[in-house]
């Protein structure tokens, strides 16, 4: 199966906005920060999908955080 896709049909960008409750979270959509963003989004980004998380695993190397 062929995975390669033309340049303009690549879909290569990430937001992740979080929060410790759906009330932070619609706090941090709502916030100037993140509204001021709205505009370009549409320039940049063909498809947006949420995705509630319920628990989040953090992976180290020696204690330190791999990203």
């Amino acid at each position: 199966m062929d995975h390669s896709n033309p340049p303009e049909r690549e879909y290569q960008a990430a937001i992740i906005l979080g929060g410790a409750s759906f009330d932070e979270l619609g706090k941090a959509l709502s916030s100037p920060a993140f509204q001021d963003t709205a505009a370009e989004q549409s320039a940049h980004f063909s498809a947006v999908h949420a995705y509630e998380v319920s628990r989040t695993f953090l992976k180290r190397a020696n204690g330190i955080p791999l990203v």
